[in-house]
Parts: C-alpha cells; sequence; structure tokens
C-alpha cells in the first residue's frame, strides 16, 4: 500500500498579499469620533480580596475536615455550600460597586501630592 503526499508535485507557494491601500479604488480613510479608552477600575479593596480567598478556601478546607472526621460529611458539604455561596456573594457585589465607581478626575501636572 503506497500513501501518497497530497503536496507532491505543487510547485505553488504562499504569498504575502500586499497591505499598501494606495490605488484600491473604493477606499476612504476612517474619519469621525475619536474613541478614547476608558480608565481601568480601581485594584480590589482587601476585603474584596479576602472574601475571594476565602470563598476558594471553603471546599478545600471542609472536605479535609470531613475526610479527617472532625466534622461529618453532610455537615461540611452544607457548611461549604452556604460558605461559599455568601462569601461568594459578597465578592460579587464589592467588584461590581467598585467597577460602577465613578472614574477619578485626572491629575493635573501642577497638583502637589504631599
Amino acid at each position: 500500500m503506497a500513501s501518497q503526499d497530497p503536496v507532491e508535485g505543487r510547485d505553488e507557494q504562499w504569498q504575502q498579499p500586499s497591505f499598501l491601500s494606495e490605488g484600491q479604488p473604493g477606499e476612504r480613510p476612517v474619519s469621525g469620533e475619536v474613541v478614547v479608552p476608558g480608565e481601568p477600575a480601581p485594584p480590589p479593596s482587601m476585603v474584596e480580596s479576602i472574601a475571594r480567598g476565602l470563598a476558594g478556601i471553603v471546599w478545600p478546607v471542609m472536605i479535609l475536615l470531613a475526610i479527617l472526621n472532625y466534622i461529618g460529611f453532610w455537615p461540611a458539604i452544607i457548611i461549604a455550600l452556604v460558605a461559599s455561596s455568601v462569601l461568594g456573594a459578597v465578592h460579587q457585589n464589592l467588584r461590581s460597586r467598585r467597577k460602577a465607581l465613578p472614574p477619578r478626575a485626572p491629575r493635573r501636572d501642577g497638583d502637589d501630592l504631599r
């Protein structure tokens, strides 16, 4: 059984097309209102970071406690569900509040930061 290479015998090679727009009919320069990118949201607060961290660590801790028999399996699952839901909701609320804050006024060069 002989395998044939589908590319065998082809001498064509791909060439990079020209990106110069000169000479192309119907091309107009783009004009209109300039869109400036928005300010990035401020960094998360300490409370938001702690809520996110605790929400992520609840499940591993509860599973470990259930495996080591410090707490029953079902109470550990229920505690993990409730705690991660509450902490996740707190984190989402704080994040949405942070992103909804009005943008800070631009600082002028003459402002003294002392």
